[in-house]
């Protein structure tokens, strides 16, 4: 169908369908927003091709159901978010269904629809994902029964199991061995109290729980069952546990320790629903992300030193970790790393002891950074005068290693009250003219001055600033030059946003308006900000092109 067809369609009806058309023409996703009229229903699908489109659809009503015998193949991927409907509506389309997302079901539901899996209704079901409702009751031998009929099939459950469910990890191995993806949540514990069955094609595990803490025992029973395992995420887990599970797995390629899901900033590299179908026969290519949280240092320096030539993407927060004392880790750290793939750094140190120590020591073994965010280094509210000037001097260390990345494109501080360093590196970023590789910087809850907004105005390939929260030290007229500075043709600054930068005013806008890049602006209002909504609205009026979000109380409050 095409975008202006959908169009046509979607405007009697208040765009009760959306549909999106991608770059590839044969995938087409269909959301079903709210109720729709059945006649309307069977008008888009009429103009969906059932032998070309792989439709994926987020079902709310019942009169879906009625009309769709006409076109089954065009649900061969469904996803439910609402259970408005009984689960008999998908024996009319089992048959072809091989994707099934289903949220937010009760108890009764959840058993229904595993007692028609028991009855053969969804033979080609490849990837199956569950979330109940947490105060639900779930019958774990019609689940385990239903999970064994699938054998067959499914390549990928994805499961959340309430508080009460008896349902394991050693009943998912036993009922699902074929499995290539399992994602397993759970309210409680794990029960890992016995060897597990061996998951031979199993590469892809997630397993979080809320309670139990994963000790080596139960770890090591889930590394005897899964060895092939390309990518783990567990959480909860002992924080010297970290080593010993990279140790162990020799394929592993993806490690996410005490943490779950990657950040917005490092993208996830892999999703679960594009795993691959076999085991590849090839030589284990070794550790290549590595997301960690509540680590014990000392194995942390020990997997980085072993993966160095490995790995690409680093996120590390220090909430929680173990360690960290100086005689634990100085010896350590004089060996150097020399990390020649890694491209993404995130490092939050939460003002650990010593955690510029470790900073520091990562940085000096990388060359080939292109992002970089750090949060949470060289605290200096409770220093006294000397303390100051080692921080400072610590500081201008960090912006040292900085200016050697000639890769660098995205750079983030958040959260470090010491920027001395960053005027000397922008400096540096402005003499390298079209050279720079800096396209992204994101200032926040740093103590900028307008000396940093003056030398940050010459660096002429940014194409994004972020300043958030500058802590009021910088002034209107500082900031104005910053981007006055970008009104010449040749600038490509874009995108800007300000959060509660309140030295800000309508000048601050027309500066801002006169940047010919100029792509979006967002302003978040805070209290004590110099402009008004009339000043966001007659921006809005003389720049239509911008895309202009405004938000905060104080913008609401505003006239």
């Amino acid at each position: 169908m095409s975008p202006s067809t959908s169009d046509t369609l979607l405007s009697d009806q208040q765009q009760a369908i959306t549909i999106k058309c991608s770059n590839d023409s044969s995938r087409v996703k269909v959301d079903f927003i709210r109720r729709i009229p059945t006649e309307l229903l069977c008008t888009v699908l009429s103009h969906l091709d059932p032998n070309h489109l792989v439709t994926e659809c987020l079902l709310v009503s019942q009169l879906w159901r009625e009309r769709l015998l006409h076109c089954p193949k065009v649900w061969s991927q469904i996803r439910v978010d609402r259970m408005e409907f009984s689960p008999r509506a998908l024996l009319l389309v089992g048959k072809y269904i091989q994707l099934l997302k289903v949220h937010h079901c009760g108890g009764r539901w959840f058993t229904m629809l595993f007692e028609y899996m028991i009855a053969g209704a969804f033979p080609k079901l490849r990837t199956l994902k569950l979330s109940p409702m947490g105060r639900y009751h779930i019958d774990q031998r019609v689940t385990e029964e239903g999970l064994r009929h699938l054998q067959g099939s499914l390549k990928t459950l994805c499961i959340e199991c309430p508080a009460g469910t008896l349902l394991n990890l050693q009943s998912i191995f036993t009922s699902c061995p074929q499995l290539i993806t399992l994602d397993f949540w759970h309210t409680a514990g794990l029960g890992i109290y016995d060897p597990l069955p061996y998951m031979a094609s199993l590469t892809t595990l997630t397993v979080v729980q809320r309670t139990t803490v994963l000790s080596e025992e139960p770890l090591q029973r889930i590394v005897d069952a899964c060895p092939n395992l390309q990518r783990l995420s567990l959480r909860l887990c002992e924080p010297s546990q970290m080593a010993f599970l990279v140790r162990s797995l020799p394929k592993l390629e993806i490690l996410y320790f005490n943490n779950y899901g990657a950040s917005a900033f490092a993208k996830d590299p892999i999703t679960t629903d594009n795993q691959p179908t076999t085991i590849q026969d090839q030589q284990p290519v070794g550790l290549q992300h590595l997301v960690a949280d509540a680590m014990h240092i000392p194995d942390l320096i020990e997997v980085l030193q072993t993966h160095c030539s490995t790995l690409e993407t680093l996120v590390l927060d220090m909430t929680g970790s173990t360690g960290n004392e100086w005689s634990q880790i100085e010896r350590l750290l004089e060996r150097p790393l020399n990390m020649i793939k890694l491209h993404t750094l995130e490092y939050d140190a939460q003002y650990m002891d010593h955690g510029e120590n470790v900073l520091e020591w990562l940085l000096a073994g990388c060359t080939a950074l292109e992002k970089v965010q750090i949060s949470r280094v060289y605290d200096t509210t409770n220093d006294d005068d000397d303390d100051e000037t080692h921080h400072s001097h610590q500081n201008t260390i960090l912006f040292q290693h900085l200016s050697r990345m000639s890769r660098l494109k995205y750079l983030s501080l958040q959260d470090i009250d010491n920027v001395d360093g960053l005027e000397e590196y922008a400096r540096h970023l402005g003499s390298l003219g079209s050279a720079c590789p800096l396209e992204s910087l994101m200032l926040h809850e740093c103590m900028l001055t307008d000396r940093h907004l003056n030398v940050l105005g010459k660096i002429r390939t940014l194409k994004n600033i972020n300043i958030l929260y500058p802590d009021d030290c910088i002034s209107t007229t500082a900031l104005n030059r910053f981007f006055s500075r970008h009104h010449h043709g040749s600038s490509v600054l874009a995108r800007v946003k300000l959060f509660a930068v309140n030295c800000a005013t309508r000048d601050t806008l027309a500066a801002i308006g006169k940047m010919p890049a100029l792509e979006s602006l967002l302003l978040y209002f805070h209290g004590g900000s110099r402009i008004s909504k009339q000043d966001a609205v007659e921006f809005a009026e003389q720049h239509p092109h911008v895309n202009l979000k405004c938000f905060g109380r104080h913008f609401e409050e505003s006239q």
